[in-house]
């Protein structure tokens, strides 16, 4: 069981997993926008930007991004930009999130 828990881990923490997730999002944004450009903005918010499972893809990127930081660890002077990157990306996805479930939207006269 412990041997299959690292496995995961090594999976999840990976490069390989990053890159991955970063093309999916690139892909599904290019075709969500353009499928907002031909529809309409609630449509496309219904379908994909407020849908369970690009939730779930940008929670998995940001995990992927979280253990890929930690699995850095100790962070020496050559690690500090990619650390500040990944932490970067992982506070605008925090962020985010926050927004999407607790903020509100209106307008401002």
């Amino acid at each position: 069981m412990n041997e299959l828990l690292r496995k995961f881990h090594a999976v999840l923490s990976s490069l390989g997993l990053g890159v991955i997730l970063l093309g999916l999002l690139a892909l599904i944004l290019a075709v969500a926008t353009t499928f907002e450009s031909n529809t309409s903005t609630h449509l496309v918010q219904v379908y994909v930007y407020k849908s369970l499972w690009f939730d779930f893809l940008l929670f998995l990127f940001g995990l992927n991004l979280t253990l890929a930081t930690l699995k850095l660890r100790p962070w020496r002077l050559r690690h500090s930009g990619v650390v500040l990157i990944h932490s970067s990306i992982i506070i605008i996805l925090v962020g985010a999130m926050i927004t999407r479930h607790y903020g509100f939207a209106g307008t401002m006269l």
